[in-house]
């Protein structure tokens, strides 16, 4: 039955696809360009053609085109990719890869994964408060396992931002508001001279209370963020260079129950790199991520100073014709100073290497090896292998297999206990139940392996596909469980499943109907299991089986308008308000008159009430009305 059910939903996706190829719907960004750029698979530069991997790239043109408050919306409307979101604009909000919320996050190779995680659960990284969108160059996204070149962290896949450098100097000025009190402010200007380039960011985004889909108002979801973001690049010589970056993150957020949160990021990273010959180059970075939190829950104010201080060091050397030899070096201390966690601290050390092994112009194969040494808890071995093989000019098939682990996160070890209300909103209903939080220190790595197979294919310069199978094993998989009370209370606490498996199979189109028209559609059916103690495995029930993602929109020069929709079904927790859903979106951009350009993106559109995370309602129906001046 669950084959069958299967083939129907892929027919179903691909007969879609067929329709759109004679129907004159919108336009949308493609899901993927095959001649793009990718660093982050391999750690080396090429085609996402030439890429033994599964990877999606969300383009700087994309971003501005939608208006994105943050990465996670960026994220949202992607195949294979699902963000849950506590709800309101504040909201911690993290990504799942293949149903692995396990990620690797990176800003320009810089690791921002958090000792501490978002909320409870496996994720580390809080998308809503990670780096200025106007920043952002491309967003480069890789699905499968990728410890064996990335290490710890990178279960479900590696998502890499690259920032923007300088160029002809510009300033542009952006302001805009909508309901919920949201209002905005951002000026970008940039530039360059003979060596040396900047690119310079300034924003401020604030929002009120707002209300769900039914029209409930819920109190104490009041945000206020701002960014400032310096990156320099300067040019030694015709073989060396060097480039440093600077981030300020700060956030101010009302939580539910009256309780608040601060947030002040200071990040930095300084490289240098230097091509030694033709056929060998050197880079080294260090860096620092430094996340000061304060606040007040129910147990009264707490600090949370956490701190990253990084080091990398990488040579490409291209042996001969047909080998390119990658190895490398990485040092990462976590340091965590908590009034609730206590002094904690970890260190963590990597040596890798991978040999891209071209065999003829079609078959290419990637073979890597890293070792870990966690001062916690030990060492770790992973290999990986990768094979592209490029069929023609039309079609090129991938597959790959690695192992993989993550170490347990400062959350899941000493996460203090906590006691915490019932939520109601201002009507009286009840939003979440009584909750008693605990960490476990008795909780050991998940380790495990990750497989995909899958193809690219051009039907022809107009439309493009991809179709993969991906499969994913973990044991001792960390996972936050809870159990009732008799009273109704939520008991959670960290354990180690005995084993998890999650498979599931992707399917894209994406079709350039005319110059000025563009459709895509996007299909993934995913399925995880686990099994607890020994006792059989049983379906992950607040994992969507089914995610779909279609894209309708125009681009005619001057007016630009596209309609994105999401849909998620196959959840079967009785937790979830609405267990499948439907959520469309939609942005417009025009010229009101010389260097002056508006705006205007509706989210939520038909005022759906749902939740990416259960008890935590999303904002209903949202618009934001703006203009950009550029000069």
């Amino acid at each position: 039955m669950l084959r069958k059910s299967l083939a129907r939903k892929i027919s179903c996706a691909l007969a879609m696809g067929t329709l759109l190829n004679g129907v004159p719907v919108f336009a949308a960004e493609p899901t993927f360009e095959l001649d793009m750029i990718t660093v982050t698979a391999t750690r080396t530069e090429q085609t996402i053609a030439d890429t033994p991997a599964n990877v999606e790239i969300i383009t700087a043109e994309e971003i501005e085109k939608g208006q994105y408050r943050n990465v996670g919306e960026a994220l949202e409307h992607k195949t294979g990719l699902n963000i849950i979101s506590h709800g309101y604009p504040g909201g911690a909000s993290a990504v799942l890869i293949n149903g692995s919320e396990k990620v690797l996050v990176l800003v320009d190779g810089r690791r921002v994964n958090l000792p501490q995680g978002v909320g409870h659960g496996g994720a580390t990284v809080d998308l809503t408060n990670l780096i200025s969108m106007d920043n952002i160059e491309r967003i480069e996204v890789v699905k499968g396992g990728a410890s064996a070149i990335y290490g710890s962290d990178a279960v479900g896949g590696v998502i890499n931002i690259i920032t923007k450098k300088g160029q002809e100097p510009r300033t542009t000025l952006k302001t805009g508001g909508g309901n919920f009190g949201r209002e905005n402010y951002a000026l970008i200007t940039e530039g360059k001279d003979d060596k040396l380039s900047w690119y310079i960011t300034a924003q401020k985004d604030r929002s009120g209370d707002i209300k769900t889909g039914k029209g409930a108002r819920l109190s104490d979801t009041g945000y206020s963020g701002e960014s400032y973001t310096l990156r320099l690049d300067r040019e030694l010589n015709d073989k060396a260079g060097l480039s440093f970056a600077y981030e300020n993150l700060r956030n101010e957020k009302e939580l539910r129950g009256g309780t608040w949160s601060n947030n002040d990021q200071h990040n930095w990273d300084l490289s240098y790199r230097i091509t030694n010959s033709a056929n060998t180059d050197n880079s080294f970075k260090i860096y620092q991520n430094s996340s000061d939190r304060y606040g007040s829950d129910y147990e009264g104010p707490y600090t949370n100073d956490a701190t990253i201080n990084g080091f990398n060091y990488q040579l490409n050397s291209r042996l001969d014709a047909k080998h390119l030899l990658t190895v490398g070096y990485e040092y990462r201390q976590d340091k965590l100073d908590s009034s609730i966690y206590g002094d904690r601290s970890n260190i963590n050390q990597g040596l890798f290497a991978q040999d891209q092994w071209q065999f003829n112009d079609q078959l290419k194969l990637n073979a890597g090896l890293r070792y870990d040494k966690n001062h916690t808890y030990g060492n770790e071995l992973t290999p990986h292998v990768a094979l592209n093989y490029k069929k023609n000019d039309r079609t090129n098939y991938f597959a790959s297999w690695g192992r993989v682990f993550r170490a347990p996160g400062f959350d899941d070890l000493y996460w203090p206990h906590q006691e915490f209300n019932a939520w109601y909103d201002d009507e009286g209903n009840l939003i979440a139940p009584p909750a008693v939080f605990d960490g476990n220190p008795d909780l050991k790595p998940e380790t495990g392996w990750s497989a995909e197979v899958g193809v690219n294919y051009h039907f022809d310069d107009s439309m493009q596909g991809k179709f993969s199978l991906f499969r994913r094993e973990l044991h001792d998989a960390i996972d936050w469980d809870y159990t009732i009370s008799p009273d109704g209370t939520w008991y959670w606490k960290p354990e180690n499943v005995d084993e998890e498996k999650a498979s599931g199979v992707e399917v894209q189109l994406t079709k350039q109907l005319s110059p000025k028209w563009r459709t895509y559609v996007g299909y993934t059916y995913m399925k995880i299991e686990k099994n607890y103690a020994g006792s059989g495995f049983v379906r992950d029930p607040n994992a969507p089986t089914d995610t779909w993602n279609v894209g309708i929109g125009y681009n005619s020069g001057n007016l630009q308008a596209d309609i994105r929709g999401m849909a998620v079904s196959g959840r079967t927790s009785s937790n979830f308000a609405e267990k499948s859903y439907w959520v469309w979106d939609a942005n417009v951009q025009f010229p009101v008159a010389k260097g002056y350009e508006a705006f205007l993106t509706i989210r939520n559109i038909f005022d759906k009430d749902y939740e990416e995370v259960a008890t935590y309602p999303c904002a209903g129906r949202s618009f934001m009305l703006g203009v950009k001046r550029t000069f």
